[in-house]
């Protein structure tokens, strides 16, 4: 009688070929071919989101972003915008979240513990805001947008002096400092004090220049002055901006 004909079983993993005879290295073209395809999958995916992000397509770049997390969860950049957009649709949460999954792949980006720390600020969560600010401030000590922000978190706890000197460090106008300081104040409900800081940021606004930055910053005080005299008046109407 003959003997049955020997069957082989093949079994791969991780990049190993093993049958009864023993077991040896596959060659590694198949692995590094696969790996560019997702590479390739993961850039497209990119490409798409920043495109919903441009034309403000919050909804489709969060869905996009997501699935540039899927193919490349290392991808610390898509965790960032993931947290941006998120941001922008009042998904504070969940922003906040994937900006520490951005930072746990590269904890040196100041601008992702900046929008980190102001996430937080949205959630009124002041004490990991701060220290996130603090974060950014040490990375990057000369970025406008995180002393602007750190200081609206310093006046909303009540620390007016040290927010008007981290508004100084950023550059913007005395009278920008005190609309801001106005903001922060009708945000914790305090009318009195933001009218205060409305009318001098008027008075510090005074050399007429029409520059870009000058009507910004009016703006900014008519919205507030406008959100002010509502509140005190306890009228339910919200503002024409």
């Amino acid at each position: 009688m003959c003997p049955l004909p020997i069957k082989t079983v093949v079994t791969l993993l991780l990049g190993v070929a093993c049958t009864q005879f023993g077991c040896a290295m596959l060659p590694s073209g198949s692995k590094t071919a696969a790996n560019r395809s997702l590479q390739q999958k993961s850039e497209i995916q990119f490409a798409l989101a920043q495109s919903a992000e441009r034309n403000a397509e919050f909804s489709d770049a969060i869905l996009a972003y997501q699935k540039v997390t899927e193919l490349d969860p290392k991808h610390a950049q898509a965790w960032h915008r993931l947290g941006l957009m998120q941001d922008q649709l009042g998904r504070a949460a969940e922003a906040s979240n994937n900006y520490r999954k951005s930072l746990e792949l590269d904890s040196d980006q100041p601008t992702v513990w900046n929008d980190l720390g102001y996430s937080l600020y949205l959630q009124e969560q002041w004490e990991p805001a701060e220290a996130a600010f603090q974060k950014a401030i040490q990375l990057a000590a000369e970025d406008p947008r995180t002393r602007v922000n750190y200081g609206l978190l310093l006046a909303r706890t009540g620390r007016e002096h040290e927010a008007i000197v981290q508004f100084f460090h950023s550059g913007i106008s005395e009278s920008e400092a005190h609309c801001n300081l106005a903001v922060a104040y009708l945000e914790n409900g305090e009318i009195e004090q933001a009218s205060r800081q409305l009318q001098m940021a008027s008075e510090a606004n005074v050399d007429g220049q029409a520059t870009e930055k000058i009507s910004s910053t009016q703006r900014l005080c008519l919205m507030a002055q406008e959100s002010a005299t509502r509140m005190a008046s306890q009228d339910p109407t919200p503002p024409s901006f």
